[in-house]
């Protein structure tokens, strides 16, 4: 399937076994497959924004495509990217809070 991505690529099951948390780290050139892939569930799509796998362009370009495939998903994501949203700047924060106790003069810096 590697070697002929697009020969598997109007299954969405198949996509698995192509992009893997290894595959998104290390910026594998077979990702590019993902953009003309067929859409998977709204619960897989979000999954690539996860800590699942680390954060790339091509992973949140097709979970996005494939949340709009989804109409009535919308709402739903929409409060989901809100409550992730929410977490990630709390995470932000602690990390800045506990960078500060280690650097008396960090806060001048903001």
């Amino acid at each position: 399937m590697r070697n002929n991505p697009v020969s598997v690529s109007h299954i969405p099951q198949a996509l698995p076994y192509l992009v893997t948390a290894h595959t998104v780290e290390a910026d594998a050139p077979e990702l590019a497959h993902m953009l003309t892939w067929e859409a998977v569930a709204p619960v897989v799509a979000l999954g690539y924004f996860s800590r699942q796998y680390p954060p790339h362009p091509i992973t949140s370009q097709f979970a996005v495509r494939c949340l709009r495939s989804y109409p009535s998903v919308r709402p739903v994501a929409v409060g989901t990217v809100r409550v992730v949203s929410v977490v990630v700047a709390a995470e932000f924060e602690r990390l800045i809070m506990s960078f500060c106790r280690f650097s008396p003069g960090a806060l001048s810096v903001f």
